[in-house]
């Protein structure tokens, strides 16, 4: 009998580390598995992270271009919105003051001056900005936009700005041209272009004589015109 008891004894703790063993093994599989598994997440988000940083990079090369040119564009139509209404001013003050009146621009550059036309005085710039010197918001008042420039403008002679010439000796100071505004509300028969350098871009203006009003293009490059200025 106590035989047979050492006997059960014997095969209960047998049993018992067994059971023990066989729970250790699956222990051991399971956190393979886990391990494993957490290997492969960590794989796979590092890949997903590059991946979406490659995206994230290819739309910024693409934005970045375009939003800059959308910025250089509205900077040129700016700066035709700035001389048809300093056209509209000088036109304006020579109704009202009932003698002519002169836009001074400087070729080459964006400065510009609007005043009354004098035979004894030929018409000036009131100052002159280097490039260098002007901010991006520097505009108006003299000046146009940042990086846009006055091209020399195709402005009909008539009589009454040949005897004007005439009379005050030539036309305006030394490097400005300019276009005449009178006290009926007309003006010189003109065409003028602004010119954004950096993208070789402009914008031309159409100046009508009998009505002193300006026409404005859309935004033209001169590669699709025959070449450069």
């Amino acid at each position: 009998m106590d035989g047979w008891n050492v006997q059960r004894a014997n095969i209960a703790d047998f049993s018992h580390a067994w059971r023990v063993g066989e729970a250790a093994r699956r222990r051991g599989r399971t956190d393979r598995i886990t391990r494993a598994e957490t290997t492969d997440r960590r794989a796979v988000t590092i890949l997903e992270l590059l991946l979406v940083m490659a995206v994230l990079a290819m739309m910024v090369a693409i934005a970045v271009p375009v939003l800059r040119g959308s910025f250089e564009g509205r900077k040129l139509k700016l700066a035709a919105d700035v001389v048809r209404g300093e056209w509209a001013r000088a036109r304006g003050q020579a109704i009202r003051t009932g003698q002519e009146w002169a836009f001074v621009y400087e070729p080459g550059t964006g400065n510009y001056s609007v005043q009354p036309f004098s035979a004894y005085e030929p018409p000036q710039l009131n100052s002159r900005m280097a490039p260098e010197d002007q901010g991006n918001f520097d505009y108006a008042n003299g000046l146009l936009p940042r990086g846009v420039t006055f091209d020399r403008a195709d402005v009909s002679v008539d009589a009454r700005s040949e005897l004007l010439s005439q009379d005050s000796g030539g036309g305006a100071s030394s490097g400005a041209s300019l276009i005449l505004f009178y006290p009926d509300g007309t003006s010189q028969q003109s065409r003028m272009r602004v010119v954004l350098l950096e993208r070789d871009w402009y914008v031309q203006l159409d100046l009508r004589s009998l009505t002193g009003t300006a026409v404005v293009s859309d935004i033209e490059d001169y590669s699709q015109v025959g070449g450069s200025r």
